[in-house]
């Protein structure tokens, strides 16, 4: 069975970690107690419904990231490895309620599955962790 290697463990020791099914999800910690939005790294892997090359897809997440999140700008579309495999990368802002937000997805396939990591910010707060989201993207392994 295929298992997630983290060698990120700094921010382990201030963002919260949750596991739901196959899903890790990283939750930044609050700013103050007024802070409504925290910034989160997820990790997911997905079966796929049927083999599939790279680019096909890049080109139905692309589709999906359109269908699922209000008021899409595709900011950045471009191949970037990812757990040292071939991958593409997405960057786009999108509308979470009243909150603008920023989001990174990048993912990589293997064995019909796609190994997706997606980091998600307040618009205004998301250079504050990217650093954080690219390394853990860069250390990840795929075994």
């Amino acid at each position: 069975k295929k298992s997630l290697m983290f060698f990120y463990h700094i921010m382990l020791l201030f963002w919260r970690c949750l596991l739901i099914s196959d899903v890790v999800v990283f939750l930044a910690p609050k700013k103050n107690s007024t802070d409504s939005f925290q910034e989160q790294i997820t990790v997911s892997i997905e079966d796929l419904p049927k083999p599939m090359s790279l680019d096909e897809y890049n080109q139905s997440s692309i589709n999906s990231i359109k269908n699922n999140f209000n008021d899409v700008k595709i900011l950045e579309e471009n191949a970037k490895s990812f757990a040292k495999k071939p991958g593409h990368t997405v960057i786009f802002d999108a509308q979470d309620g009243q909150k603008a937000t920023k989001i990174m997805q990048t993912w990589t396939l293997m064995n019909n599955k796609a190994y997706v990591l997606t980091y998600t910010a307040e618009k205004s707060e998301y250079s504050e962790y990217i650093n954080t989201a690219e390394a853990m993207m860069n250390s990840l392994e795929i075994n």
